[in-house]
């Protein structure tokens, strides 16, 4: 099985250096767009890395989907942390 995953970023930069990181875990589905301002989920998100214990009070600019397999979902989490990604805490459950 697989998950989709969603994911915020401050840059186009730091959402196609994920996007680069992840293909080691042979995502799928893989595409960045911009987020239009004024999203109103972007209140919901956090950092996955906790070093930013403010929440989303950055200006987030793109989005990463992608579906990674069920196996390599954490791995995929520890890459989104290692690229200072934000995430729904519901999505994490």
């Amino acid at each position: 099985m697989t998950k989709h995953v969603e994911t915020y970023f401050e840059t186009e930069n730091d959402a196609e250096s994920a996007k680069a990181s992840l293909q080691k875990l042979a995502i799928e589905e893989e595409y960045i767009e911009p987020i239009p301002d004024n999203t109103p989920l972007l209140s919901r998100l956090i950092p996955l890395n906790n070093l930013d214990k403010s929440g989303p009070d950055k200006h987030l600019t793109h989005l990463l989907r992608f579906d990674v397999k069920d196996e390599n979902y954490e791995s995929a989490l520890n890459v989104i942390k290692e690229h200072a990604g934000h995430m729904d805490p519901s999505e994490l459950k």
